[in-house]
């Protein structure tokens, strides 16, 4: 059986794992301005939402497709494949569509994470939900919540493949983006250029070095879920701003609650670029949260 947690030295594999609503897209958008890159964007998502295996079944987008093929050996063939001939390949998914499935993880991918405050991630998930006609934000929450599947996967890299830990707090991308990315870039062996990495053109329509599953593609047309991926044009210097408590639902205190462990223990693993971080939030006591 081959060995997961063994880095490939012929083509560099890159996983980025995340969850939603993290700023996960202009970390990517970032990431995509590498010369010779080539980004595989949620297949496994495209297999828990649209496959046979499909963990997670959305009235709205069940017209899309009825292929059978969107098993998670799938998304784990056409990864494989694609790294074939070329220098440098870039997964990106959240973790939760890996629902434990370890054993389909591609080979030879050197892991890494982005994460967010839960009170932040629920919120701007809570409002995405009402949106696209949801009644509950749990209508769509995986069982563990989204951070406890993350946190499982980060224990399985680093404990069973034994690879470093590597992962990126939202905060730090939105204060100091240019260092974050740097820093992340340089534990890697990626290249970095400020200008190309930092500012970028609106697009308005998926880049040819992206590789995404058509059926994908149209789920995502329905539900604008990737609009900001598109649409924005760079990352600046910004502040973590503070928040009342008060002004987040019920369902959302009750999620970041219990999404705070897990939420911790990553936090403390981050990589830290040299910033004054505005205080995190307990998510039992009336105080204030960095910003929404």
């Amino acid at each position: 059986m081959a060995d997961l947690g063994q880095i490939s030295t012929e083509c560099k594999k890159i996983a980025l794992w995340y969850i939603p609503h993290c700023l996960s897209t202009a970390l990517i958008r970032s990431l995509s301005t590498i010369p010779d890159i080539h980004v595989l964007f949620e297949h496994y998502s495209t297999a828990a939402m649209l496959g046979p295996q499909a963990l997670y079944r959305i009235p709205q987008i069940s017209t899309v497709t009825d292929d059978q093929k969107f098993t998670y050996q799938w998304a784990k063939n056409q990864i494989e494949s694609a790294c074939s001939g070329r220098q440098l390949v870039l997964l990106t998914d959240p973790a939760y569509a890996m629902d434990s499935k370890y054993d389909v993880l591609p080979e030879g991918f050197q892991h890494t994470f982005i994460i967010r405050h839960p009170a932040k991630v629920f919120a701007a998930w809570e409002r995405t939900i009402k949106q696209t006609r949801y009644d509950e934000l749990n209508s769509y929450l995986p069982k563990g919540g989204c951070y406890k599947e993350v946190y499982d996967l980060h224990q399985y890299v680093t404990t069973k493949l034994k690879q470093p830990s590597i992962v990126i707090d939202a905060d730090d991308l939105v204060a100091q983006p240019g260092k974050t990315i740097q820093l992340y870039c340089q534990k890697l062996g990626l290249p970095f250029n400020e200008a190309n990495m930092l500012s970028w053109d609106a697009l308005d329509q998926i880049p040819r070095h992206w590789q995404v599953s058509e059926a994908f593609y149209q789920a995502n047309n329905i539900f604008g879920w990737q609009h900001n991926l598109f649409k924005s044009t760079g990352l600046r210097d910004g502040t973590p701003q503070a928040v009342s408590w008060d002004v987040l639902s019920p369902d959302v205190c009750h999620f970041a609650a219990k999404s705070m462990p897990f939420y911790n223990k990553l936090y403390k693993e981050r990589i830290k670029p040299n910033y004054e971080q505005v205080p995190l939030i307990d998510c039992n006591q009336n105080t204030l949260l960095p910003e929404l």
